[in-house]
């Protein structure tokens, strides 16, 4: 039996266009990017944008850059036709946003486009519809004035699919916002406004410095503190702004890097700043920054992502290094360091040390252990200092001792996971999510409201209703991949998402927790944090007796 086989043929153009278009546009933040980005290098310094439903009934983008030729104006919506490299290697030399001339093709396959375009010595007119030209009008005129007018209507009409995958309102006005903010703080010399619908336009004026752009976009004008920090090394230049003004949990949403002027998402980064200028915030609490990071063009690849926001670092030790030493040094005189309340400061002193004589300990026997640490009491003097050269001398199923700076110190492994799980959900990073390749359905026992969605959105999760009260993540939170995250999810759920009251070690009865992985949390959370949440509590030399002493 002869079975029939498809023969292999080329794809229509159109339909390579609504493909790659896509791979670029996943939803209208990713256009309102694209579209900026281009008025941008035109060199505009005045930008209008209007949105009307978050932009899927229209966009609209008013520049006075210098705008495109008439006759060229075709090839500006063709694919893979710029004018910003001429060779391969000038991918490494990019001095622009744009290079690979996809945008606006894939904009024009998926919506119906209207643009205008004046330069010094011509006007020109064009019309696409779902990628097919209707009108192409050319006049030679001189002029003073320049720009461009770019109107995107009914986004996503020809292809109806691509509008499952479009999030609630809210979210998507938060994924525009997110996008919008990064302009206007990395391109503060430059005059914006901004429309959503028929409200009053937001008009952002250009400053004479980016610490005023700042409290305009994220502080609505405040004077709110601003710790500024600058460094430069071997060709690498850091400038960060950290807030004083911090909270609880992920209502914030404002950490912003840019790397050679560009928006871009890099974790590792993320999690250095956080941890570095953790010491400027209340415990439990994280600040907002804008880092901006300058360093030669090849020590970087842009083009790993069709959307541009994840490079390539050739050599990214070296930025983590000069950013780690550069907030440490200028905020080791700034700690965070609230005075205890007298009640509490009373206790201490009234606190009245048990003498227990202790033999020499096997601390590789987990039943000797656990005798040792009955008898654990509070050392409420100890110094806090954080410092990464400590080690772990043993370790078992729920405990391991530490040695740091000439001290010993015990601590419960599931202390440890459960307050590090408490951190990571205290400051989420809302660009921290990855997609779950296998989604599993979830059965959360009662059918979840709007705002629960949202919030499990908000922790990284998003969720889809299969039906009745089973539901199926299609993202999860990156930094919580070692641990079993769904069942955290549930926990969120159940709990009102009140991460900091959940007792974590209820999923983690199977869970255990390698030497490497051990160190790894002991080093990020520093020794100041684990202390004060009780996680680890010192052994001193007397209760030791002779064990260690050298």
């Amino acid at each position: 039996m002869q079975m029939n086989q498809a023969s292999i043929q080329l794809l229509p153009e159109h339909i390579v266009d609504q493909i790659k278009a896509g791979e670029v546009i996943e939803r209208p933040s990713t256009l309102i990017k694209e579209i900026l980005e281009n008025a941008i290098d035109a060199g505009a310094t005045k930008l209008d944008l209007h949105l009307i439903e978050n932009g899927l009934e229209l966009i609209s983008l008013i520049d006075n850059g210098k705008g495109i030729t008439a006759e060229e104006l075709p090839l500006a919506f063709c694919r893979h036709a710029t004018s910003k490299i001429d060779k391969f290697e000038d991918i490494y030399h990019l001095n622009s946003y744009g290079f690979r001339g996809e945008a606006l093709a894939s904009i024009a396959s998926v919506s119906k486009v209207s643009c205008e375009s004046t330069t010094s010595t011509s006007y020109g007119q064009i019309n696409i519809d779902g990628g097919l030209t209707s009108n192409h009008y050319v006049e030679e005129r001189k002029s003073q004035t320049t720009g461009t007018k770019l109107f995107i209507k009914d986004l996503f009409y020809n292809t109806p699919v691509r509008m499952k995958f479009i999030q609630s309102k809210t979210s998507e006005k938060n994924h525009i916002k997110k996008i919008i903010h990064s302009f206007l703080l990395d391109h503060y010399d430059k005059d914006f406004s901004l429309k959503w619908d028929n409200k009053e336009k937001e008009i952002f004026p250009k400053k004479e410095n980016q610490a005023d752009r700042i409290r305009d976009v994220l502080f609505k004008g405040q004077n709110i503190e601003l710790e500024e920090i600058s460094a430069s090394y071997d060709g690498v230049a850091v400038k960060l702004f950290l807030s004083h003004e911090s909270s609880r949990g992920n209502a914030h949403k404002s950490h912003f890097l840019f790397v050679n002027k560009r928006y871009v998402k890099e974790m590792p980064i993320h999690k250095v700043i956080l941890n570095s200028g953790a010491t400027l915030w209340p415990e439990g609490e994280t600040g907002h920054y804008i880092c901006f990071v300058d360093m030669p063009a090849d020590e970087i690849d842009v083009n790993v992502h069709p959307n541009k926001t994840v490079i390539k670092f050739f050599r990214l030790n070296k930025v983590l290094s000069i950013l780690s030493g550069s907030i440490k040094a200028k905020l080791a005189p700034k700690k965070y360091a609230p005075k205890a309340p007298a009640e509490q400061q009373n206790s201490f002193l009234s606190h009245e040390s048990k003498e227990v004589q202790y033999r020499q300990v096997d601390f590789t026997s987990q039943s000797e252990t656990q005798q040792y640490l009955e008898h654990i009491h509070t050392q409420p003097t100890m110094e806090l200092v954080d410092s990464s050269q400590g080690r772990v001398l043993t370790q078992t199923d729920d405990y391991f001792i530490y040695q740091l700076d000439g001290k010993l110190y015990v601590g419960s492994i599931k202390s440890l996971i459960n307050s590090h799980i408490i951190k990571e959900l205290s400051h989420i990073n809302a660009e921290a999510t990855s997609p779950l390749l296998v989604s599993k359905p979830l059965d959360f026992q009662k059918k979840l409201t709007e705002e629960d969605i949202e919030l499990a959105f908000k922790f990284g999760f998003e969720l889809d209703r299969l039906d009745g009260t089973t539901y199926v993540a299609r993202t999860f939170y990156l930094p919580l991949q070692s641990y079993p995250y769904l069942s955290i999810l549930k926990l969120l759920v159940q709990n009102k998402f009140k991460f900091d009251q959940i007792d974590y070690s209820k999923i983690l009865e199977n869970f255990k927790l390698g030497s490497l992985a051990l160190a790894d949390l002991l080093e990020e959370l520093g020794l100041s944090y684990l202390i004060q949440n009780k996680v680890l509590k010192e052994l001193t030399a007397k209760k030791l007796g002779s064990l260690y002493e050298s």
